[in-house]
């Protein structure tokens, strides 16, 4: 369902962009009206066609025999809030279109916020169970929606919903872009989700739930560096509306580096501290460190590479990522079976498959890609990724020192760890080009003006 979405809001959103940047407003509401009936058209589709196999989900996921019928209505209110988080992408392209992502994020957290109350309300009440988690989601969604279509509707006044915009010649170019977005997709969700699910079938539900203690540590920090890669997203591609090439360029260089390294600093407090974390966390030793270390340690690479997709977006050169991305997650599938085949790995079998195929494709060919769209050199950005390695190598070395010193209270191992992050902010910035730290401050400095 969200590979669908994700890639037809991509696609609206490139095309909505370049119509208003131009200042084309009938086109504009030409692509948002032919967007609106597409997604409401896709919306319906999608639960018909979900909804029965929601019935019998326990013939695809190994549940407990109690919690199928809890499990069942939960997948069915999933069904229902993602149907309605349909529309509210349709109208969230107005505050895309126009870079505003803060206005795009407080509903995010306004949606997180209500669902969070939600829970504890229905909870509180003696109404406990997982369905009641997917009732407060679509709670959470119709507010979502609500906020949405008010924003949309004052930040683009000149955009209306008239259905008779409707263009079949709109639908086949945003179909034909969407397509390949569709495919890499798939890729991308066969990367970061197929490893559960062949955990959960060759090793059981026990197991299942112990890798997802370690996937929750890197899915938190892909939400981080997507939410950091979301904000460049809509500058490039405004400035690719306006044929400002060389900006694009200084802009991607920056905020790469800038993701790289941030990321490294979380990502190698994790790895050091994953014995520890985790026990504050479960209340019991889960003795899951190296397999921590095989999900988390490639995000070094893999996460800081994110802010290229939207080079490919802006200058529709997506057929060739998307392709690479499903055979390189197939090949990461087979190199699991072979893992779990001939050795004694078990779940870290799989984790070693993915992990392996993921980071060629981001160390390498993600890169090389970036640069040949912007007519750069192709290793220009390789060297980000060895800056990154050897500044993590370095931190890595410092946190480990530490390891034995801190404290075995709660509230005083996280100050350390926050002071520790800290200093591996501060120790960054040495790795920092000149023109990188440059660019930066001159940013920082023209938004405190603001």
């Amino acid at each position: 369902m969200g590979v669908i979405t994700q890639s037809l809001t991509s696609s609206i959103n490139r095309f909505f962009i370049a119509s208003l940047q131009t200042n084309n407003i009938r086109d504009a509401n030409i692509i948002f009206n032919t967007a609106l009936i597409v997604i409401v058209f896709y919306a319906v589709i999608q639960f018909l066609f979900i909804y029965y196999p929601v019935q019998d989900i326990n013939k695809y996921i190994s549940i407990p025999s109690l919690s199928v019928e809890p499990a069942i209505l939960l997948f069915e209110s999933i069904l229902i809030s993602f149907s309605i988080a349909l529309l509210t992408s349709i109208f969230s392209v107005s505050l895309f279109a126009l870079n505003r992502i803060d206005f795009i994020q407080c509903v995010s957290l306004l949606k997180v916020f209500l669902k969070f109350i939600s829970i504890i309300a229905f909870f509180n009440n003696g109404y406990i169970g997982i369905q009641y988690v997917g009732y407060a989601m679509i709670i959470a969604e119709i507010s979502a929606l609500i906020m949405t279509i008010f924003l949309w509707k004052k930040l683009t006044p000149n955009i209306n919903i008239n259905i008779k915009l409707f263009s079949k010649d709109k639908v086949g170019e945003i179909s034909k872009f969407a397509l390949w977005l569709i495919i890499d997709q798939i890729g991308y969700v066969l990367f970061i989700k197929m490893d559960l699910l062949l955990v959960n079938k060759f090793f059981g539900a026990k197991e299942s739930g112990r890798y997802s203690i370690a996937t929750q540590f890197s899915d938190l920090l892909r939400s981080f560096a997507g939410l950091i890669a979301g904000v460049l997203s809509p500058v490039i591609m405004i400035l690719h509306a306006k044929n400002e090439f060389e900006s694009i360029i200084t802009v991607t260089k920056a905020f790469v580096m800038v993701l790289s390294l941030t990321i490294a600093i979380p990502v190698s407090i994790i790895c050091i501290f994953s014995n520890e974390l985790i026990y504050f966390w479960i209340g019991q030793q889960m003795n899951i460190d190296y397999l921590m270390w095989v999900i988390m340690l490639p995000l070094i690479i893999n996460l800081g590479v994110l802010p290229f997709f939207s080079i490919n977006v802006a200058f529709k050169k997506v057929k060739i990522p998307a392709l690479l991305n499903v055979v390189l997650a197939l090949f990461g599938i087979l190199i699991s079976f072979i893992l779990i085949r001939f050795t004694e790995l078990q779940v870290l079998s799989i984790a070693i498959g993915f992990s392996v195929a993921l980071t060629v494709k981001n160390a390498i060919f993600i890169p090389i890609y970036a640069a040949m769209n912007l007519s750069l050199n192709k290793l220009t950005f390789l060297g980000i990724h060895i800056r990154t390695v050897l500044f993590s190598a370095s931190y890595m070395i410092i946190l480990y020192s530490f390891k034995s010193i801190l404290s075995s209270k709660l509230d005083i191992f996280l100050l350390e760890l926050i002071l520790l992050g800290i200093l591996g902010g501060i120790a960054s910035v040495i790795f920092y080009a000149r023109d990188e730290r440059k660019y930066l401050i001159n940013m920082i400095l023209k938004k405190l003006n603001k």
